[in-house]
């Protein structure tokens, strides 16, 4: 903690462009090489997507939370919605917090708390919260369910995003954590609507809303899927030109 704090402080790499500062994390050991890859390709990424179509609901001037914020790509789209000062990351990774505050959003809140513990906010304290790629790893989904809906103001709106699928369960390779379905999903965030979207064609843009009453059979095509979670109901696709929200080089 110290020794990443003391390199932000003295922010010795400033003009060091993403891809060479994920070369010089490799050399010191902080990143493997696959990782970093998978950092440099992560806008373009088919399980980010689904975040940056979701993004488009977001108004003017809310105040957002991240959870599971990594390096920060999600911040970078978000920020586009709304002030970087109204956005809030909370992340395990030191070095993922100092790739964020350098690359992505230097100034959003940056959070260092593990969520599967009671989350360090006031309650009505967000308009929106985004769980991207991550909602699914929580072992103590219960407790991270009561504590969104406890954060979350009245007419807020909660974005889980690349949720795994039960019914794919060979496809997940942490054996500690499971899968659900969409139902067992929203089962954590009691007093909410929620709607199911497919992230099929997410590459292009667009969350296809699945009705309720299909949800469950035509779930079993989808290994991950997107859950919108609000008091008000949601019954139509979502739908962004993604091509001019993502930056085409990290150079």
């Amino acid at each position: 903690v110290m020794a990443v704090s003391f390199i932000a402080r003295l922010n010795p790499f400033r003009k060091l462009p993403f891809k060479k500062f994920m070369k010089f994390f490799i050399s010191l050991g902080i990143y493997e090489k696959g990782w970093s890859n998978y950092l440099l390709n992560r806008f373009r990424g088919r399980s980010f997507c689904p975040a940056v179509v979701s993004s488009s609901l977001v108004k003017k001037n809310s105040n957002v939370l991240d959870l599971g914020s990594g390096a920060g790509h999600l911040l970078y789209i978000l920020k586009k919605r709304t002030k970087e000062e109204n956005l809030t990351a909370v992340e395990m990774s030191l070095p993922g917090i100092y790739l964020a505050k350098k690359y992505f959003c230097p100034k959003a809140n940056y959070i260092y708390a593990d969520l599967e513990k009671p989350l360090p906010f006031k309650g009505n304290s967000f308009n929106c919260v985004f769980v991207n790629d991550a909602f699914h790893y929580i072992s103590n989904k219960g407790l991270l369910g009561k504590e969104i809906t406890r954060i979350i103001q009245k007419e807020g709106l909660v974005s889980l995003n690349v949720l795994h699928n039960i019914k794919f369960g060979d496809s997940f390779i942490d054996p500690i954590h499971y899968p659900d379905t969409p139902k067992g999903y929203a089962s954590f965030f009691p007093g909410f609507n929620y709607a199911v979207f497919s992230e099929k064609n997410s590459l292009e843009g667009n969350l296809r809303y699945i009705e309720r009453k299909k949800a469950e059979r035509k779930i079993e095509e989808l290994r991950t899927f997107t859950i919108i979670l609000s008091k008000k109901k949601f019954n139509k696709d979502i739908k962004v030109e993604i091509k001019s929200l993502i930056p085409r080089s990290l150079d």
